[in-house]
């Protein structure tokens, strides 16, 4: 089944900035269907989907993959987009239903089911990070969430860099709010175990934007600035990075890591990621006047002066990480 035209128009309309057009297509293509007799196959639907979180077009994401389902669509990638959008848009109590329904109706060990327990981890820490050191409501209870989400998938499979990575920033997080965390894991053993797995990926050649996004957390984890440096130098520079990436990388730099853009070498990092996203077509913030000066005098070439980029590309440098 090939894509229908309104489909396509989506697709189209995504890579533009015209709120107003992704808007227009997704409202076409939910008429389209509410005529017919059939939901679109999976792999049609997860390519508007995604090519709509790619860009970050959160409100057309969720009333799209909201229609879906009304709609009869049953798929699990259907479900997960719902939430992300959910969790986007600052709904976490509904994103945490959908996804705790999705945990318990998706396949043991498949795609899906890490994807929705990464998400479930990302509400939880959204939570906690909103509420700003509160001790009411669910904060605490929610950190140690987050954490648990997060370690279920690692636990059953360590080469998951992402939902490592993201344990062991909570993991710090935890320690220097001075929150217990039962059963806690050994935060040190875990990075080393990521730092192997990413060097192994480095060596074969199969790094992915994401994975390199990771990296630089895992240096920023050790207090090693210039390997965090050299690691978003190849981030940014991954074929497929896009807007959706380095705003959530961006976001777990200032918010979990709590980087900030006046603290010298640490602020020029989150002055290159917001100036990245502000290139990237589909890159929005909301910036004060002196993070706007900083921002646009931030360029790639900063991380110049802190590494030796072209000898890390030419070495591996795996040995200097």
């Amino acid at each position: 089944m090939k894509c229908s035209a309104e489909a396509t128009k989506i697709l189209v309309a995504a890579a533009s900035l015209e709120e107003n057009q992704v808007e227009s297509a997704c409202n076409a293509w939910i008429e389209r269907l509410r005529e017919g007799t059939e939901v679109p196959e999976p792999k049609i639907a997860r390519q508007v989907l995604d090519e709509l979180r790619k860009h970050r077009h959160m409100g057309a994401l969720k009333r799209l993959a909201d229609n879906l389902l009304r709609l009869g669509s049953r798929e699990d990638v259907v479900h997960r987009h719902y939430s992300q959008a959910l969790i986007e848009s600052g709904e976490l109590i509904a994103a945490i239903a959908v996804l705790q329904g999705l945990i318990r109706s998706v396949a043991l060990g498949g795609s899906e089911l890490k994807e929705a327990q990464g998400l479930l981890g990302r509400a939880y820490k959204q939570i906690y990070i909103d509420a700003c050191g509160s001790k009411l409501g669910m904060a605490e209870d929610a950190l140690e969430a987050a954490i648990a989400a997060y370690r279920q998938v690692f636990d059953r499979d360590p080469t998951q860099i992402w939902h490592g990575v993201n344990l062991v920033a909570l993991l710090a997080r935890a320690e220097r709010d001075g929150v217990e965390i039962a059963d806690f894991p050994r935060k040190d053993s875990i990075l080393e175990g990521l730092r192997r797995e990413v060097e192994q990926r480095w060596l074969a050649g199969t790094l992915e934007a994401w994975d390199y996004a990771s990296a630089a957390e895992l240096s920023l984890a050790r207090g090693d600035l210039p390997g965090v440096q050299r690691w978003l130098q190849e981030y940014l520079s991954a074929a497929d990075v896009d807007a959706f990436k380095i705003a959530g990388t961006l976001r777990q730099f200032t918010e979990v890591w709590r980087l900030r853009a006046d603290e010298g070498e640490a602020g020029a990092v989150i002055a290159v990621l917001r100036a990245a996203l502000l290139r990237n077509r589909s890159g929005t913030l909301s910036l004060t006047p002196q993070q706007v000066q900083r921002t646009a005098e931030a360029d790639m070439v900063s991380f110049e002066r802190f590494s030796e980029i072209r000898e890390f590309r030419r070495t591996g440098g795996c040995e200097r990480r």
